[in-house]
């Protein structure tokens, strides 16, 4: 039988993957993955083969955990809202099914028992009312709903949520091509945008290719034919999944967002073997940064000395050193590459955990790193991507795996208008968050949201949004300047001047007291014990 965890049947691994781009994505043409394995195999499996005894995916055992109480609170939440939708399609909503839900809260649902008194009146009873208490949650469905088919979907639907409450399989890591494939594919109903239908499904190539990118999931027991794969290839299915980012030199680790839910019992299993794997110490994982910090500044001669909180351009982590770094000058994305950087890009995981190699000065300097002052680890994720179908041609949009000639030969249409590439920076960005910016050549461009808040400002007179070197000390415009006679003072903001003390804090030194303090709270103990508290409410 052919073992598609080792390397040596690298052939059979790429003919499988070149059949799930195919089948997934619909093309006609034949498939051409050569570049995107070269660069696996000299970026990924090179660099991580010998800690994972030269296989693709290391199987550290079965867990087991419970959802606690704010998750299972939000999955039960979910769930009314999908069942008003099945209601709405068969044309048989029902409130008084929502206030029979809302009555038993998320802990009756979970024991799938009715918990509380709850009459309603039954054709079997002579229409007299019936208490439910007492009865099976999901059996009880059947008072509120008549039509057979809208029941049955919303009775198994309610039975896939119970079914998740316990997860418990088989913890993975791996750099293996089809695992990045089905980063978002599962048969345990969740996806991301990183499913083979999503919009940045192109980034399941670039995670593929670079230096830094390892996957950690749960697997189910058997493999399936998961959603967008073909029948013919089937595939472990991920109860849950996280990607893990590293430095160059394995001394700086960040977690992912974690899919469908967070699980904080495993981030202290996870940097265990990661520990016994590199052979070295880590720190705890944290999630501390600095916003903002206090300066004492006069605002006016003679004036005491006040103390006001700035907000940085940039959260601050903390670094063996000690010292503040700007975020984005450790993690960065790689140029061209595709993915959807949940590190960068999240509104909801705005505080990636990070962990650091122990008992190490990263300004002290050594072989790898220079002694300078501005040399730390670096995580650079992502990898451009060639044209699946040409191999030569660089793919420009994250929701495709071929060019845009391709895509034309193949009778496509790319939906680029959803996304953008910000003027500035060059990442994309979800065109409805854009900022339009007004140049001083009067041109008017568009703007990622991070670049409008960080190299951007609105003129105190127009108010329209320019280049933050394009206004004058009293937060002009150029345009508005050569357009006013007389100097407007009274629109002057008075509040810049405070950002000129920004730069300070980068790469500055501070009190090691706060740095143990910002990363060192989250111990594995603690950790569980927060799990612990939240599960006892």
């Amino acid at each position: 039988m052919v073992d598609l965890n080792t390397l040596e049947f690298i052939d059979k691994i790429k003919e499988e993957f070149n059949k799930v781009i195919k089948y997934s994505q619909g093309y006609c043409s034949d498939i051409n993955t050569d570049s995107y394995f070269d660069n696996w195999k000299k970026n990924k499996y090179n660099n991580f083969s010998p800690f994972f005894d030269n296989k693709l995916i290391l199987e550290l055992g079965r867990v087991e955990f419970s959802l606690n109480p704010i998750q299972r609170n939000m999955a039960f939440n979910s769930l009314i809202d999908d069942l008003y939708y099945v209601m709405e399609k068969h044309d048989c909503a029902n409130d008084e099914i929502v206030n029979f839900l809302d009555a038993n809260g998320y802990e009756n649902f979970y024991e799938n028992n009715v918990g509380v008194d709850f009459y309603v009146r039954t054709a079997h009873n002579h229409d007299k009312l019936q208490n439910l208490k007492g009865m099976k949650l999901l059996r009880a469905f059947k008072f509120f709903v008549k039509n057979k088919d809208c029941l049955y979907e919303m009775q198994s639907l309610a039975s896939r949520v119970l079914q998740k409450d316990k997860v418990d399989g088989i913890l993975c890591f791996s750099i293996h091509p089809l695992d990045f494939l089905s980063l978002s594919e599962n048969a345990h109903n969740w996806r991301s945008c990183h499913a083979l239908d999503g919009e940045y499904r192109g980034g399941n190539l670039s995670y593929m290719q670079d230096a830094s990118t390892m996957i950690c999931y749960i697997k189910s027991d058997n493999d399936y034919i998961l959603p967008n794969f073909p029948p013919s290839v089937k595939w472990n299915s991920k109860k849950w999944r996280m990607l893990l980012f590293f430095s160059q030199q394995y001394d700086l680790m960040m977690a992912g967002r974690q899919y469908p839910y967070e699980e904080k019992t495993l981030l202290p299993k996870i940097k265990d073997f990661l520990t016994k794997t590199f052979k070295t110490e880590f720190s705890s994982w944290t999630n501390h940064y600095v916003y903002e910090v206090p300066i004492k500044m006069t605002l006016a001669q003679g004036d005491e000395p006040q103390e006001i909180s700035m907000k940085l351009r940039d959260k601050m982590m903390a670094v063996p050193g000690p010292r503040l770094m700007s975020f984005r000058s450790v993690v960065s994305d790689a140029p061209g590459s595709l993915q959807f950087n949940d590190l960068l890009q999240s509104s909801t995981y705005t505080s990636p955990y990070y962990s650091f190699m122990k008992d190490l000065n990263w300004f002290s300097g050594y072989k790898d790193y220079p002694t300078t002052t501005s040399s730390v680890p670096k995580i650079k994720v992502g990898h451009s991507c060639t044209c699946a179908i040409c191999n030569k041609n660089e793919v420009k949009h994250s929701e495709s795996f071929i060019c845009s000639r391709c895509m034309l030969d193949e009778g496509l249409t790319s939906d680029n208008e959803t996304f953008s590439d910000c003027f500035l920076c060059g990442e994309r960005y979800i065109t409805d968050e854009g900022i339009s910016v007004h140049l001083s050549n009067g041109d008017i461009v568009d703007v990622c949201p991070y670049c409008a808040d960080n190299r951007c400002v609105r003129c105190s007179y127009c108010d329209e949004w320019v280049l933050d070197d394009d206004v004058n000390e009293e937060g002009i415009c150029s345009s508005c300047v050569e357009g006013i006679e007389e100097k407007k003072t009274s629109s002057v903001n008075t509040i810049r001047p405070a950002f000129e003390f920004e730069f300070s804090i980068d790469n500055v030194q501070f009190d090691s007291d706060l740095f143990e303090q910002l990363c060192c709270i989250n111990t594995s103990s603690e950790i569980e014990e927060d799990v612990r508290e939240e599960q006892n409410g």
